[in-house]
């Protein structure tokens, strides 16, 4: 009899413990944290991680980056090269718009005038291309300039857009968002991809599967929501006190002791593609606020690299979590050198005679652009430079500022920054984006991106003349022999002031499996929750 009860009892919680017929599951909702906001949904509206990252899980690229970062076919099922600067791209057949619309040919060559707008901010991913072709509903010949040898790694972060979606909402042309105007396609999205959207408000976007996805899906979320937390603190707290939050993106490294005494979490850390460093005006006769522009004198910006310790700040203030440089690119990005790495080390007494020799023994005041939660503990890296150039008499403020106001002054086209942070990521992994968007001459008759993220102004004909080889040469030996040239002017020239490479960190539930990128970019067709 007790074990015919016993029996019975099992057979009693197995049956209740079975969904009744018709009752929903559990949805699997998968939640992620952020220090900061997309500026929209349009995917030509800037070439920013952040902005990237999220829009990338709605609208595809012809050629997509896989779980090791490796190219895979996208929207291009395959591609050739059959003549030096044509490229053939087929195009996936079964591929629809998350309207039901068939993809075709028309979208990508729609998409190549659109991303040429005056207020993109994507036109440098296009910027090899002279034209595209549709040959029938489903293939694109794409011509370059020159010889190209990593287009199909610039078209990973080019977009594409539907032709007819574009044009039934009036939004055939990117929003300009530096003149703060709007249109249908910054609020909503219509892509190919994997996720759409379901829900966008100011600092909450939330994403739902395609069902129709052309990929066979590796994940098995139901939604999957992108919150921002712009304080540090708050931001932790809210992945610590709750495990609503599945995944904390812009982990502050002075944060990573206590996390990694979370029983519940893990830490993914791996080497980012992102270089921090400092840029200069070099182009303007006077500062905003009156006075000789110094940084027009290359002793200036000597004194400058000379006086800001790069190993300091990644110890004390990113605690040992960053890789110090003397290039615009670290390691994991293709035309790194080790040997073009080593930077001078400090020496006040050589950076004050340079500014003496300048003409300002005194010193002088500027401001200095700073994002406040946009890089790892930014804002302390910019206190940090502060007090070191107060130590050769140099008075720098760091105002308080949005990270919106930070991006409209170092951001074109305003370009009106005196003294900068910034940080960038190669989507290409290739040394030359960075090059062309930073070191080359912009305005004039520069060709298509060039100069995009010049801030400074800071232009030099052999550097430019390099970059018209660099673009297109073949050899590799050669072609790092002219980034070597192009680095060693840069140095000599101090356009810049390179930081740190960052460390990329992550905290993630266990229950979680995801892909951790080295440009940053959360792909949600690859995470898992739970045991689903």
């Amino acid at each position: 009899m007790h074990v015919r009860r016993w029996l019975l009892a099992v057979l009693l919680l197995m049956l209740l413990s079975v969904p009744r017929h018709g009752e929903p599951r559990p949805i699997t909702r998968f939640v992620w944290v952020g220090a900061s906001d997309i500026r929209g949904l349009d995917p030509y509206l800037l070439n920013q991680s952040v902005q990237l990252s999220l829009v990338s899980n709605i609208y595809e690229p012809l050629v997509r980056r896989g779980r090791n970062f490796e190219l895979q076919p996208g929207l291009a099922s395959r591609w050739s090269q059959p003549k030096p600067l044509v490229w053939r791209f087929h195009l996936r057949e079964g591929a629809r718009w998350q309207d039901g619309t068939p993809f075709t040919a028309e979208d990508v060559v729609f998409s190549w005038h659109r991303v040429l707008a005056k207020s993109s901010g994507m036109s440098g991913s296009v910027a090899a291309i002279t034209a595209v072709k549709a040959v029938g509903e489903n293939t694109v010949e794409i011509t370059t300039h020159d010889l190209d040898p990593i287009l199909p790694q610039e078209l990973t972060e080019f977009l594409i857009m539907s032709k007819a979606w574009c044009e039934k909402y009036h939004a055939t042309e990117p929003a300009d968002i530096a003149a703060f105007r709007s249109n249908y396609a910054v609020d909503h999205a219509m892509g190919t991809g994997p996720f759409k959207v379901m829900r966008r408000q100011p600092g909450k976007t939330v994403l739902i599967p395609n069902p129709d996805w052309w990929d066979k899906p590796e994940h098995n979320l139901d939604e999957a929501e992108f919150d921002v937390i712009a304080d540090p603190a708050a931001r932790i707290a809210a992945f610590t006190r709750s495990d609503e939050v599945d995944l904390l993106e812009d982990v502050p490294p002075d944060s990573v002791p206590a996390l990694r005494q979370l029983p519940s979490a893990q830490l993914l850390q791996k080497p980012e593609l992102r270089t921090i460093f400092v840029g200069m005006d070099q182009s303007r006769p006077d500062l905003p606020g009156g006075g000789r522009n110094p940084f027009l004198d290359r002793r200036v910006r000597e004194a400058f690299a000379l006086a800001i310790d790069e190993q300091e700040i990644a110890e004390s203030i990113l605690h040992g979590l960053a890789h110090p440089t003397w290039l615009l690119w670290g390691p994991g990005v293709s035309g790194y050198d080790p040997a073009q790495d080593h930077h001078p080390a400090p020496d006040l007494d050589r950076a004050r005679q340079d500014l003496a020799a300048a003409g300002f023994a005194g010193g002088f005041n500027v401001a200095m652009d700073c994002p406040n939660g946009r890089y790892a503990n930014d804002a302390e890296i910019c206190k940090s430079i502060a007090r070191m150039l107060a130590a050769i008499g140099v008075t720098i403020s760091v105002p308080q500022e949005t990270q919106l106001v930070w991006l409209r002054h170092v951001g074109s086209p305003l370009y009106d920054a005196s003294l900068y942070l910034i940080g960038w990521t190669p989507d290409t992994q290739d040394a030359f984006q960075v090059l062309d968007a930073f070191a080359g001459s912009r305005g004039g008759d520069a060709p298509l991106g060039r100069g995009e993220w010049n801030t400074g102004g800071y232009s030099n004909g052999r550097v430019d003349a390099l970059l018209e080889h660099i673009r297109s040469e073949t050899v590799p030996a050669a072609r790092q022999t002219e980034l070597n040239n192009a680095t060693q002017i840069l140095q000599h020239d101090v356009a810049y002031i390179p930081l740190h490479q960052q460390t990329l960190i992550w905290a993630v539930r266990n229950d979680v499996k995801l892909e951790q990128s080295p440009d940053a970019h959360l792909a949600l067709r690859y995470v898992r929750k739970g045991a689903g």
